[in-house]
């Protein structure tokens, strides 16, 4: 089994209801060892758009990463994600990224790992640091803590509370 980190997010509909439903479909490619507390996050790089609730979840997985990373878009697609080769960052109702699988690192047009964009991403890093504050990256080559602490994002990233919603 291979530890794998999942960031997973949306800013459309019942946005906590999509990442419980997304959480639930990924428990079938794997054991959900951990999963973080949701923050809501300003848009990234995106204008006049809902805010996007992110969070990151633990999988021990027997899969690939391809295999899991195409597991991942099938959800996405299931959970109504729309996506426009064009469009770039645009509004979704889920969207779930590979951070991390183990210690690997590779690039190809596929899939790169780690993800290229978690040292600039306090919305990523801020849950992966809650669940996994002493796992080092292996391009940085230090802790998730550490990139938390020099990330040069300063969007607003709040803990989010819902009445009703729990994800664990």
């Amino acid at each position: 089994m291979t530890r794998a980190f999942l960031g997973i997010g949306g800013n459309l509909g019942r946005r906590d209801r999509f990442i419980q439903a997304a959480i639930q479909r990924l428990a079938k490619f794997g054991d959900v060892v951990k999963v973080s507390r949701l923050y809501e996050t300003e848009p990234w790089k995106m204008n006049n758009a809902p805010d996007f609730l992110n969070g990151v979840i633990e999988l021990h997985t027997g899969l690939s990463p391809e295999d899991l990373m195409l597991g991942c878009l099938e959800i996405e697609r299931q959970l109504g994600r729309k996506r426009s080769p064009t469009e770039g960052y645009a509004s979704r109702t889920i969207d779930i990224d590979l951070l991390y699988f183990g210690n690997r690192v590779q690039s190809s047009p596929f899939l790169t790992l780690p993800h290229p964009g978690i040292a600039n991403r306090r919305f990523v890093l801020l849950p992966l640091a809650e669940i996994a504050a002493t796992f080092i990256d292996p391009v940085r080559e230090c802790t998730i803590a550490e990139m938390l602490k020099s990330c040069t994002d300063n969007s607003e990233s709040l803990l989010w509370h819902s009445p009703t919603a729990t994800l664990a």
